[in-house]
């Protein structure tokens, strides 16, 4: 499975929100807010991911920072949702 950023999905921030960098993207293209991203580790194949909504991007330091907020249940249960409605992906 292919994740949209590494990150540590148990991090937060002084907002409360969980953060990574946007240098950890493989395409920072689609990290923007507002967008439904699959976030984790994945370092093992069994690393958790999860359904994220980009929340802010912030400079700090000459980086930026991704805030995040991981979206309840699986990444199934947003599969399903797809088909049910049928939207073309």
């Amino acid at each position: 499975m292919k994740i949209d950023l590494r990150a540590d999905l148990m991090s937060q921030d002084h907002t409360g929100y969980s953060w990574s960098l946007l240098e950890d993207a493989p395409d920072p293209s689609v990290v923007v807010p507002g967008a439904l991203i699959l976030a984790g580790e994945q370092v093992d194949p069994d690393d958790p991911v999860a359904v994220c909504r980009v929340v802010e991007l912030e400079e700090i330091n000459n980086h930026t920072v991704v805030r995040f907020e991981i979206l309840p249940g699986d990444i199934e249960d947003y599969a399903v949702l797809v088909k049910r409605h049928n939207v073309n992906v």
